[in-house]
């Protein structure tokens, strides 16, 4: 059986570029504190149900597994979960070495390769990873933390079922990883880096429920000189003829390659998406390395590109973030709301749907990632597709004023041949689509205000059949938010002390850079 042990540092005869690796971990703002730590037997890891873990002032855990993949033959990759039923781990070994995460109650650890055969533990402050947006964000839309800490249930997360229905089928996203030479340089093995990128992206679409998976389908070390600017990086990512790294668009096209993520050392930020809910032409996205697994910013960048929103961005409807401070847990898209946050945040995303130690992790009004993943992951599965099959993508307004008429249409990619189009509307409250018309373009005015309805659009292509969802949000009279009570989540956050406005949306598809993410970052080393 694999076992873990904790050697002095002092003993240890590290290599010259270990040890400099092991020094630019100890440095970064974000470790409490960091430990050598090796494995015995890690080559049965693939065969064991569970793994005995002793952590650095904490008890022994019991960790059972939840999934073993050994597709191939040089990777392992080990989910479970806790002897507390709630509280997650992974390990991804490429030829032989670990990157991991593991969640306890109140913290957080890593496991990074310092290269070989040497690793370390690094217990994360969540904190110091800084909040998602500069400070000028407005918080308006920031759920209720009223909620009783005795009435926390000790179980773990359970699914409740589905308000929205969800794409039958599990939808992969192809993804295209290119990283700079400051990253290779900074990790143990890059390999593992990015395979732990995958795996911890999929643990939480997996934990959600959510109907898709990340896949990545190619990896390319690029010639690029960091500016600390992710903006500037992020549009020089997405530009075609700017000089800038534009063979990653040869090869975005040769992999199909939906998703193309650039890995940085540092940044204003720890990461930035090129926009919000984009079409394949504006689905490119930075991280910064030592962010992309530990803070989940690898996905949480991706997230924003299908449509997800912070807890406290005040513009969408039901795709935000969701954070429950007396548990401190928060969602993938939830953000710290101030230094030294102690809130950390979990491989989850927000729904009301599943609950988590006995909570709600989100409200149907304004925090439900996990239906936008559900309404959004086959349109950008489809960005690059295979053999040409059609994806659509809805643009048009996201709120509207009572009474006033609003226009959206429906953009076509991929396929051949002439299109089809079908509309439909179901109202909120309503439990099923309405059709309205057959053209590109779709005119309608709703009437009720202080409501969520959803717009639907079915495409035929070469016998191809892709669909889209798109909410509209309708405020009150002159564009006012409109509070929200007798929700269905079961819980007391919609009571008239609680403090839960759906946000008035303001977001239509933009293509310019607009998103910036996460901290001011120090350089990984």
């Amino acid at each position: 059986m694999i076992s873990f042990s904790y050697p002095d540092e002092r003993t240890l005869n590290l290599p010259a570029e270990a040890r400099q690796r092991l020094d630019a971990i100890k440095a970064r703002p974000t470790t409490i504190s960091v430990r050598p730590i090796q494995f015995q037997n890690l080559a049965t890891l693939g065969s064991q149900a569970q793994l005995r873990i002793t952590l650095p002032g904490l008890r022994q855990f019991i960790a059972t597994t939840t999934r073993i993949d050994r597709s191939e033959a040089s990777k392992v990759f080990w989910s479970g979960v806790l002897d507390d039923q709630k509280s997650h781990l992974f390990f991804t070994v490429v030829n032989g070495d670990v990157t991991s995460v593991i969640h306890t109650e109140r913290s957080v650890f890593t496991i990074e390769p310092l290269g070989g055969g040497h690793h370390v533990l690094i217990e994360l402050d969540q904190s110091k990873f800084g909040p998602d947006d500069p400070p000028d964000v407005n918080s308006e839309s920031q759920p209720s933390q009223n909620q009783d800490i005795n009435n926390i249930g000790t179980k773990g997360a359970k699914d409740d079922g589905d308000v929205f229905p969800s794409i039958a089928s599990v939808s992969v996203i192809d993804v295209l990883v290119a990283y700079t030479q400051g990253v290779a340089n900074a990790s143990g093995n890059i390999s593992s880096l990015i395979a732990a990128c995958e795996q911890s992206a999929n643990e939480t679409l997996t934990n959600s429920n959510v109907n898709a998976q990340i896949d990545v389908v190619h990896s390319a070390q690029v010639s690029y000189n960091e500016t600390g600017n992710t903006l500037t990086d992020v549009t020089r990512l997405q530009g075609t003829t700017d000089g800038h790294m534009d063979n990653l668009h040869t090869l975005r096209t040769q992999y199909g390659a939906d998703v193309v993520v650039l890995l940085i050392t540092h940044g204003d930020f720890a990461g930035r998406a090129y926009g919000i809910q984009v079409n394949s032409s504006g689905a490119f996205c930075v991280v910064v390395d030592d962010a992309a697994v530990g803070n989940y910013t690898f996905i949480h960048e991706i997230a924003h590109l299908v449509g997800g929103l912070h807890d406290n961005d005040p513009s969408g409807t039901y795709q935000h973030g969701y954070r429950y401070a007396p548990a401190y847990w928060r969602t993938v898209m939830a953000i710290p709301l101030f230094a030294n946050d102690p809130v950390n945040r979990i491989p989850y995303w927000s729904t009301p749907n599943i609950t988590y130690g006995g909570v709600p992790m989100g409200t149907t009004c304004c925090n439900d990632n996990r239906r936008k993943w559900n309404e959004r992951a086959s349109t950008v599965a489809g960005f690059k597709p295979a053999g040409g099959q059609p994806v659509v993508t809805i643009t048009g307004p996201a709120s509207i004023s009572p009474g006033t008429q609003g226009t959206w249409a429906a953009d076509v990619i991929g396929g051949s041949g002439s299109i089809t189009y079908q509309w439909s509307v179901r109202y909120e409250g309503g439990s099923t689509f309405q059709n309205l018309g057959t053209n590109q373009n779709q005119s309608l005015t709703f009437f009720e205000e202080c409501t969520l309805n959803d717009l639907k659009v079915v495409v035929t292509r070469s016998g191809q059949n892709a669909q889209d969802f798109h909410a509209v949000y309708v405020t009150g009279q002159g564009g006012t938010f409109c509070k929200r009570g007798g929700e269905e989540s079961g819980t007391d956050e919609f009571s008239p002390t609680s403090r839960n406005i759906c946000p008035a949306p303001k977001l239509s598809q933009p293509l310019q850079p607009k998103h910036r993410d996460q901290i001011r970052h120090a350089a990984a080393g």
